[in-house]
Protein backbone atom coordinates (compact mmCIF):
# COMPACT_ATOMS: atom_id res chain seq x y z
CA UNK A 1 0.00 0.00 0.00
CA UNK A 2 1.31 3.20 -1.25
CA UNK A 3 0.88 6.85 0.60
CA UNK A 4 -0.82 7.47 -2.19
CA UNK A 5 -3.74 4.83 -1.50
CA UNK A 6 -3.46 5.67 2.23
CA UNK A 7 -4.49 9.22 1.40
CA UNK A 8 -7.26 8.19 -0.73
CA UNK A 9 -8.50 6.14 2.05
CA UNK A 10 -8.00 9.50 4.44
CA UNK A 11 -9.99 10.71 1.90
CA UNK A 12 -12.55 8.85 1.87
CA UNK A 13 -13.09 8.10 5.54
CA UNK A 14 -12.25 11.58 7.54
CA UNK A 15 -15.57 13.21 6.95
CA UNK A 16 -17.93 10.89 7.76
CA UNK A 17 -15.19 9.92 11.24
CA UNK A 18 -15.23 13.50 11.97
CA UNK A 19 -18.87 13.60 11.95
CA UNK A 20 -19.53 10.23 13.79
CA UNK A 21 -17.14 11.21 15.93
CA UNK A 22 -18.91 14.77 16.87
CA UNK A 23 -22.38 12.99 16.82
CA UNK A 24 -21.35 10.32 19.80
CA UNK A 25 -19.32 13.56 21.90
CA UNK A 26 -22.73 15.51 21.31
CA UNK A 27 -25.36 13.00 21.00
CA UNK A 28 -27.79 14.46 23.45
CA UNK A 29 -27.49 17.78 21.22
CA UNK A 30 -28.34 16.31 18.18
CA UNK A 31 -30.75 14.16 19.23
CA UNK A 32 -32.72 17.32 20.77
CA UNK A 33 -32.18 19.27 17.42
CA UNK A 34 -33.84 16.54 15.79
CA UNK A 35 -36.28 16.30 17.34
CA UNK A 36 -37.07 19.91 17.17
CA UNK A 37 -37.31 19.22 13.50
CA UNK A 38 -39.26 16.75 13.35
CA UNK A 39 -41.99 18.90 15.68
CA UNK A 40 -41.79 21.69 13.55
CA UNK A 41 -42.39 19.62 10.05
CA UNK A 42 -45.59 18.13 12.07
CA UNK A 43 -46.75 21.24 13.45
CA UNK A 44 -46.87 22.68 9.82
CA UNK A 45 -43.71 24.94 9.63
CA UNK A 46 -41.56 25.20 6.78
CA UNK A 47 -37.85 23.44 6.90
CA UNK A 48 -35.55 24.92 4.42
CA UNK A 49 -31.86 23.58 3.95
CA UNK A 50 -30.41 25.16 0.40
CA UNK A 51 -33.42 24.55 -2.45
CA UNK A 52 -34.98 21.54 -0.28
CA UNK A 53 -37.85 22.77 1.52
CA UNK A 54 -40.34 20.79 3.79
CA UNK A 55 -43.46 21.08 5.41
CA UNK A 56 -44.56 24.58 4.08
CA UNK A 57 -47.70 25.23 4.56
CA UNK A 58 -49.73 27.26 1.99
CA UNK A 59 -49.50 31.08 3.15
CA UNK A 60 -53.46 31.90 1.65
CA UNK A 61 -56.28 30.84 -0.05
CA UNK A 62 -58.18 32.05 -2.59
CA UNK A 63 -61.03 35.35 -1.90
CA UNK A 64 -63.90 35.92 -2.98
CA UNK A 65 -66.30 37.81 -5.85
CA UNK A 66 -69.34 39.72 -5.44
CA UNK A 67 -72.02 37.05 -6.04
CA UNK A 68 -69.84 33.84 -5.70
CA UNK A 69 -70.93 31.13 -3.42
CA UNK A 70 -68.04 30.53 -0.43
CA UNK A 71 -66.40 26.49 -0.72
CA UNK A 72 -64.37 24.81 1.15
CA UNK A 73 -61.80 25.59 -1.69
CA UNK A 74 -61.82 28.96 0.12
CA UNK A 75 -61.29 27.57 3.92
CA UNK A 76 -59.15 25.91 5.58
CA UNK A 77 -58.82 24.21 9.69
CA UNK A 78 -55.07 25.36 11.00
CA UNK A 79 -54.38 23.74 14.56
CA UNK A 80 -51.86 23.23 16.98
CA UNK A 81 -51.17 22.06 20.24
CA UNK A 82 -48.99 21.82 23.65
CA UNK A 83 -47.99 20.34 26.61
CA UNK A 84 -50.34 21.17 29.43
CA UNK A 85 -48.72 19.07 32.94
CA UNK A 86 -50.82 21.27 35.36
CA UNK A 87 -53.82 19.42 34.52
CA UNK A 88 -51.82 15.60 34.49
CA UNK A 89 -52.96 14.80 38.10
CA UNK A 90 -56.90 16.03 37.53
CA UNK A 91 -56.79 13.83 34.79
CA UNK A 92 -54.60 11.00 35.53
CA UNK A 93 -52.64 10.78 31.80
CA UNK A 94 -50.21 13.42 30.25
CA UNK A 95 -52.72 16.38 28.80
CA UNK A 96 -52.40 18.86 26.52
CA UNK A 97 -54.04 22.39 25.17
CA UNK A 98 -55.70 22.07 21.70
CA UNK A 99 -56.31 25.42 19.35
CA UNK A 100 -58.02 25.36 16.57
CA UNK A 101 -58.68 28.41 14.24
CA UNK A 102 -60.26 28.68 10.46
CA UNK A 103 -57.79 29.88 8.38
CA UNK A 104 -59.06 32.10 5.15
CA UNK A 105 -59.21 35.73 3.16
CA UNK A 106 -60.34 38.19 5.43
CA UNK A 107 -63.08 38.39 3.09
CA UNK A 108 -64.42 34.93 3.33
CA UNK A 109 -64.09 35.00 6.79
CA UNK A 110 -65.95 37.80 7.61
CA UNK A 111 -68.75 36.03 5.84
CA UNK A 112 -68.95 32.90 8.10
CA UNK A 113 -71.60 33.13 10.84
CA UNK A 114 -70.51 30.71 12.93
CA UNK A 115 -68.42 27.07 12.68
CA UNK A 116 -69.67 24.11 14.51
CA UNK A 117 -67.08 22.13 15.97
CA UNK A 118 -67.80 18.18 16.21
CA UNK A 119 -64.66 16.35 18.68
CA UNK A 120 -64.14 13.38 19.99
CA UNK A 121 -67.15 11.28 21.11
CA UNK A 122 -65.35 10.99 24.49
CA UNK A 123 -65.56 14.96 25.39
CA UNK A 124 -68.45 15.95 27.53
CA UNK A 125 -69.35 18.41 25.79
CA UNK A 126 -68.62 17.28 21.99
CA UNK A 127 -69.98 19.63 19.94
CA UNK A 128 -69.19 23.32 20.23
CA UNK A 129 -69.83 26.25 18.18
CA UNK A 130 -67.81 29.70 18.14
CA UNK A 131 -69.46 32.85 16.75
CA UNK A 132 -65.99 34.92 17.48
CA UNK A 133 -65.24 36.40 14.03
CA UNK A 134 -62.20 38.26 15.99
CA UNK A 135 -60.55 34.80 16.71
CA UNK A 136 -61.26 33.42 13.20
CA UNK A 137 -63.79 31.30 15.33
CA UNK A 138 -61.26 29.94 17.79
CA UNK A 139 -61.78 26.71 19.84
CA UNK A 140 -59.32 25.86 22.56
CA UNK A 141 -59.86 22.69 24.31
CA UNK A 142 -57.96 20.20 26.67
CA UNK A 143 -56.65 16.85 24.90
CA UNK A 144 -55.30 13.76 25.88
CA UNK A 145 -55.66 12.18 22.44
CA UNK A 146 -55.38 12.35 18.85
CA UNK A 147 -58.75 12.06 16.73
CA UNK A 148 -60.45 13.65 13.52
CA UNK A 149 -62.12 16.86 14.07
CA UNK A 150 -64.86 17.72 11.44
CA UNK A 151 -65.90 21.91 11.53
CA UNK A 152 -68.94 22.91 9.80
CA UNK A 153 -69.15 26.43 8.72
CA UNK A 154 -71.82 28.43 8.33
CA UNK A 155 -71.97 30.89 5.72
CA UNK A 156 -74.32 33.94 5.36
CA UNK A 157 -76.74 33.82 3.05
CA UNK A 158 -75.68 30.17 1.87
CA UNK A 159 -78.36 27.38 2.87
CA UNK A 160 -75.83 24.55 3.05
CA UNK A 161 -73.03 23.81 5.73
CA UNK A 162 -69.57 23.43 4.46
CA UNK A 163 -67.50 20.65 6.26
CA UNK A 164 -63.64 20.81 7.21
CA UNK A 165 -61.88 17.74 8.55
CA UNK A 166 -58.68 17.75 10.38
CA UNK A 167 -56.78 15.20 11.99
CA UNK A 168 -55.34 16.42 15.67
CA UNK A 169 -52.29 15.56 16.24
CA UNK A 170 -50.89 16.50 19.72
CA UNK A 171 -46.94 18.32 19.81
CA UNK A 172 -45.29 18.71 23.26
CA UNK A 173 -44.52 22.55 22.35
CA UNK A 174 -46.46 23.98 19.47
CA UNK A 175 -47.50 27.50 19.27
CA UNK A 176 -50.13 29.71 20.58
CA UNK A 177 -51.95 31.15 16.93
CA UNK A 178 -52.22 34.51 18.89
CA UNK A 179 -48.88 35.14 20.47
Amino acid sequence: MTISDISKILEITIWPLFFLVAYLINRKKFNELINILFERIKGGSSFKISSIEIGAVPSSLPTINKGELITENHLGIVHTSWRYPVKDKEFNKKMFVIQIIIQGNEKVLDEIEFVEYKLHYSYPNPIQRSFDRNSKFQLKELAWGEFNLIASVKIKNQNDLIKLKRYINLTETGQNLFE
